[in-house]
């Protein structure tokens, strides 16, 4: 779980150099997306306690299309949108998680598969 958080967080060089990614970092967004996950996991947990926390999935959609949009517009106005270059970074990132949450739940779930 470490290095699905260092993979989403961090940029690592091949000369081993760490660079963050985010520059631009907004405290209030990131609690905002915070208390949409908070509001998932305590209605999955607790069902009765929130009822309607599933709102939580919508806050955090809304949310990552902001993020997305302004990413959008700000490379459009500098002039060097490139559809490709932008899902390509897109696909990295998730490609990268994926990968790391396929590994890591195929690893804790190893004892429970029965062979065919």
């Amino acid at each position: 779980m470490i290095l699905c958080f260092w993979i989403k967080y961090f940029s690592l060089e091949w000369n081993g150099k760490i660079q963050m990614r985010n520059v631009n970092y907004r405290p209030d967004v990131d609690a905002l997306r915070g208390l949409s996950v908070l509001l998932v996991v305590i209605f999955h947990t607790f069902p009765s306690l929130i009822p309607g926390g599933f709102i939580g999935v919508d806050v955090f959609f809304v949310i990552s299309g902001y993020l997305i949009t302004s990413i959008i517009l700000k490379s459009l106005e500098k002039g060097d949108f490139s559809i490709k270059e932008f899902l390509l970074k897109k696909d990295k990132k998730i490609a990268s998680i994926a990968y790391c949450h396929i590994v890591s739940g195929f690893n804790s779930r190893l004892d429970s598969f029965t062979p065919l």
